[in-house]
């Protein structure tokens, strides 16, 4: 647990430059009760070119196993567009 908890404190490392290189189709999820900060995450897609936000409601950090049935579609239509 002390191996993923330091994990989480200091990784990943990624600057606003590089984040700005990114020219992938983007889009930013988190929970509405994820344990990453919204400010954090809004500004990890305002530092991305195009980047879209979503904040997946009633879920937490693992948003992609405790909604699938919102998750899925939601990402599948992303990608498809």
């Amino acid at each position: 647990m002390a191996k993923i908890i330091h994990m989480w404190k200091t990784l990943p490392v990624f600057t606003p430059t590089q984040l700005g290189s990114i020219r992938a189709k983007t889009m930013i999820c988190a929970g509405d009760h994820d344990l990453i900060r919204l400010d954090h995450t809004e500004s990890i897609a305002a530092a991305i070119p195009g980047a879209e936000v979503w904040i997946v409601p009633n879920a937490s950090h693992s948003a992609m196993s405790e909604h699938p049935e919102l998750v899925n579609p939601r990402v599948l239509e992303f990608v498809d567009h």
